[in-house]
């Protein structure tokens, strides 16, 4: 049967089931109680209460206290959150009998909800897909400006590095096309077509960044072949009615490497069933030092804001959303000393969620501008490459609510996409790319099985269908071939099984297996010029068939008070896996000529993370990563192949729950195992004409920090030095490592207000 006509008999089916098992009124409820410390008995404050279907949140008051108007009837996981104290979860189901009464401990901080691996909240423990989060603090405290390096400590996860102002996730040795980054579950589309596209996101927009790490094209489709990254906004703030709520949020930061600096200004508030968000950040850097000397043209200049605000009544949620990022910066690239960029991205989105007796229903609308400018001889001068990518991406989503243990979530996306190239080479060509339209739908079904109901022990079981067509329309154009234009039409078919098995609430065995696929990009199959980025000649492959990959991923976990901690091991087949080699033809330009070619490719893999707590307030953190990939064509690596990694490190948390100030102190060793290339294909890969192996390091990171109260005003100062020995080595997925070590000692300072 055809996945659409299987989707459409699956929706027949089950939303008559759910009607019937819903409580039939309509009529919205609220959320409320108070939290205490399982201690002391006293109320705690300012714990952060999240229900995160819904993307409404709330915080307690001094007496301890909540409260959550215009609930929708259902079953909904609910998190209760306050930092240096455990993580809470609890199934709640609306209308609620009588007010919670919760209770906290001080202790590992449990890992967070993902509302990334599936379509809906779920507890690490619960999920078949590998997942990982970092908060909005942790990218301040210790990251630069760019996403790669925000997730890049995080299990299986690495930053493709070019100075501080471009940096790109990588997910087990994949990057750019293959992993999808999303702001609020929608994708964004950064024009990533080479390893130093940075995504034009600014991290500390989000209150979290979720990655899932394997296949996720059942979810987000065909980039996502080897994960995604989430970029997920805090829920607008709430109040009861009659009330009024404001707060917000000053930070700055500056860090001595490159002398760059951060600031940032947030501004939020509530007033009846209306809440809405402000902010602002600015950041800047100098040239990138290194033992070897400063990176020349390595400065940046990056600004972006948002705002949000929204309603949420009786009948359901209307949210207005919008923010703006730009970045002017520079790569150095021998050929073209003065090279720069400019990149400018702006995105607005409506979203809508209606309550029904037997789900919710959420519609969106998202607009995105994407414009990418390239200078080879300075700003001053004309551009090299103009590049304008509109994208419209409309969603529709049905959640129906629990029936007989059976949760489930139907979807159907839509995406208009236009490119237009502005430059022009001199003999009338467009530079990089054609102009081209693409127009593309999916339709997908994600079902989730509980049979023993909401008891932790048991199977959870889920399937996950996805359809996705997807035509591209070329331009006419002087490069060979495209002369009348050319259209290509791509679809693909894709699904995933998970099963979870809870021995206990903190034990779990997981098994994933699934498939993916990606359409060949515009410029893998058209390129045709230099590339100044990356100092290449590139030629596209019009030949270019769609990649498909199978996975299999096995984990064990354990969320315990004595250890948190998890072992997986993945194996990654691809079939026709796209990868950039060296032609061998002549030079163009001084430039080396490169080209696209496919062939069949195995990743394979095993990832350890544990936290283990000690006496004296010491938590012990360890993860190690191993990574085993080959091309079957060459038999050889396939091209970025990161090296083995282990980290370990000891966090002291400093006072007790009854004093102020408090603090931590945290001392961390990362080895960096030696990088090898996989040959002629290796990107940025030679030195001199031979092949750069790296060798393996140790990197040992120093962190501190107090937090303490001034009036009503919370605030907390940090401190960082990373490479605390002023080791010289040099990282393998740094784009520079022909040319120059990575960055030595650096210090970096946070202070951050919250009132």
């Amino acid at each position: 049967m055809p996945v659409p006509s299987a989707l459409s008999t699956a929706t027949a089916l089950l939303l008559p089931m759910t009607m019937q098992t819903q409580p039939p009124s309509t009529q919205a409820s609220l959320l409320e109680g108070r939290v205490w410390d399982a201690v002391t008995r006293l109320p705690m404050s300012e714990v952060l209460i999240r229900i995160p279907d819904l993307k409404r949140g709330t915080t307690t008051d001094p007496k301890g206290a909540f409260r959550l108007d215009h609930i929708p009837p259902g079953k909904y996981l609910v998190g209760f959150h306050k930092k240096r104290f455990e993580a809470k979860h609890v199934w709640i189901t609306f209308p609620m009998p009588h007010a919670l009464e919760i209770q906290l401990e001080q202790t590992i901080p449990g890992a967070e909800v993902t509302v990334s691996a599936t379509p809906w909240a779920t507890h690490p423990l619960e999920t078949a897909q590998q997942t990982g989060s970092i908060t909005q603090e942790e990218v301040l405290l210790g990251s630069g400006m760019s996403l790669g390096e925000a997730v890049s400590e995080l299990a299986g996860v690495r930053n493709v590095s070019t100075g501080d102002a471009s940096g790109v996730p990588m997910i087990r040795g994949m990057v750019n096309e293959r992993v999808r980054v999303l702001e609020n579950g929608v994708g964004v589309n950064y024009q990533g077509f080479s390893r130093r596209h940075m995504p034009t996101v600014e991290p500390l927009d989000a209150d979290r960044v979720d990655v899932v790490r394997g296949p996720a094209s059942v979810l987000f489709g065909s980039q996502a072949i080897g994960g995604a990254v989430n970029l997920v906004p805090a829920p607008l703030p709430a109040t009861g009615e009659g009330t009024t709520l404001f707060s917000g949020k000053l930070a700055m930061g500056g860090t001595s490497a490159n002398d760059s600096r951060v600031g940032r200004v947030m501004l939020e508030g509530a007033q009846g069933a209306f809440g809405w968000r402000v902010a602002a950040t600015e950041r800047a850097g100098e040239e990138t030092r290194t033992p070897a000397g400063d990176i020349p043209n390595t400065d940046f200049r990056s600004g972006a804001w948002s705002a949000a605000g929204g309603f949420s009544t009786t009948w359901g949620q209307l949210t207005g959303r919008a923010r703006h990022f730009g970045n002017r910066f520079g790569f150095y690239v021998p050929t073209s000393p003065q090279f720069r960029l400019d990149l400018q991205d702006d995105l607005q989105a409506l979203e809508a969620a209606l309550f029904l007796p037997f789900g919710v229903a959420e519609l969106s609308t998202t607009r995105q501008e994407n414009h990418r400018r390239a200078y080879p001889n300075g700003q001053e001068h004309p551009s090299g490459v103009d590049i304008v990518l509109e994208t419209l991406t409309h969603r529709t989503r049905l959640k129906h609510l629990p029936a007989h243990g059976l949760t489930g979530d139907l979807a159907l996306e839509l995406i208009d996409q236009t490119n237009t190239s502005k430059a022009l080479t001199p003999t009338g060509m467009r530079t990089l790319l054609p102009n081209y339209g693409t127009r593309a739908w999916a339709v997908s079904l994600f079902e989730e099985w509980r049979p023993q109901g909401e008891d932790h022990q048991g199977w959870i079981l889920s399937l996950g269908l996805r359809h996705d067509t997807r035509n591209l329309t070329i331009d006419p154009d002087l490069r060979p071939g495209l002369a009348a234009g050319l259209k290509r039409h791509y679809q693909a078919n894709t699904g995933s099984l998970g099963a979870v098995y809870q021995f206990t609430p903190v034990y779990s065995l997981a098994a994933t297996l699934g498939q993916g696929w990606r359409h060949p990009s515009e410029f893998e199959l058209f390129a045709a010029g230099p590339h100044d980025g990356v100092a290449a000649y590139e030629l596209g492959n019009p030949n270019l068939k769609e990649e498909r990959n199978q996975s299999l991923d096995l984990s064990a976990r354990m969320e315990h008070k004595r250890l948190r901690g998890k072992l997986t091991v993945f194996s990654n087949r691809f079939d026709d896996y796209i990868y950039l080699y060296e032609t061998g033809l002549p030079p163009i330009g001084g430039l080396s000529v490169l080209s696209f070619t496919q062939a069949d490719a195995k990743i394979q893999g095993l990832e350890v993370e544990a936290t283990v707590p000690l006496p004296a307030n010491i938590e012990l953190q360890g993860t190690y990563e191993r990574l085993n990939t080959r091309n079957q064509a060459t038999q050889q690596a396939l091209p970025f192949a990161p090296p083995d990694r282990a980290a370990l490190g000891a966090r002291w948390n400093l006072g007790s729950r009854d004093m102020n100030p408090v603090g931590h102190l945290e001392l961390r060793a990362t080895w960096t195992g030696p990088g090898r290339p996989s040959g002629k294909d290796e990107p940025f890969g030679t030195r001199a004409g031979q092949l750069i192996e790296t060798s393996g390091y140790v990197l040992w990171n120093l962190a501190g920090g107090l937090d303490w109260s001034w009036g009503k005003a919370r605030c907390s100062s940090n401190l960082s030095v990373s490479n605390l020995f002023d080791k010289r080595y040099v990282d393998f997925l740094d784009t520079y490592k022909q040319l120059f070590p990575a960055q030595g000692r650096s210090i970096r300072i946070t202070l951050t207000t919250s009132f």
